[in-house]
């Protein structure tokens, strides 16, 4: 049980170093990934306002013959209009940036393994399969590639249109 507990904190230690030297490849670039959180809360603000807008256009539909205020439905519905296509814009810029910074990280990671790799003695070529090393190289820094490009925006996103929904449905 003990070497168990030993592994087990052994594999979480490894992992925070892990987190801890993306973050210093994250930290380089802290104003771009500022930028992507700005991008990202215009565009979900954005997003959560247009069904508010919605409901504001809907009462303007009263019950009856003939009580419906066109210009007050037509004023909501352009505003709904413009706060759609504004939250579209921003969603596009965000996974722009998002792109060019994953690919930016990548790029200083398969430079820092590059580097890595020519200070190896020869001997560790000898004790390790190329396939491996090459493995390592392209899909690992792949996957943190996609990562960072995808998955990151979408986890954020998530999150604050969860929060941007409960927020409003309470309001």
């Amino acid at each position: 049980i003990q070497v168990l507990m030993k592994e087990s904190k052994h594999e979480h230690i490894k992992k925070q170093h892990t987190l801890l030297r993306l973050g210093a490849y994250l930290f380089r670039y802290k104003w771009l990934l500022l930028l992507a959180v700005v991008l990202t809360l215009a565009s979900n603000t954005f997003a959560l306002l247009g069904p508010m807008l919605s409901g504001y256009a809907i009462d303007a539909i009263q019950p009856g013959m003939g009580n419906v205020r066109f210009q007050e439905v037509f004023y909501y519905a352009a505003y709904m209009l413009l706060f759609f296509v504004s939250s579209s814009i921003f969603s596009y810029l965000l996974s722009i940036l998002m792109i060019h910074i994953s690919r930016q990280i990548a790029y200083s990671m398969r430079k820092d393994v590059f580097n890595k790799l020519t200070e190896l003695p020869i001997g560790y070529f000898d004790t390790h399969q190329t396939g491996d090393i090459l493995s390592r190289i392209s899909y690992d820094i792949d996957t943190v590639n996609t990562s960072l490009s995808t998955d990151l925006v979408q986890i954020s996103t998530s999150i604050i249109t969860v929060i941007g929904a409960l927020s409003m449905m309470l309001y």
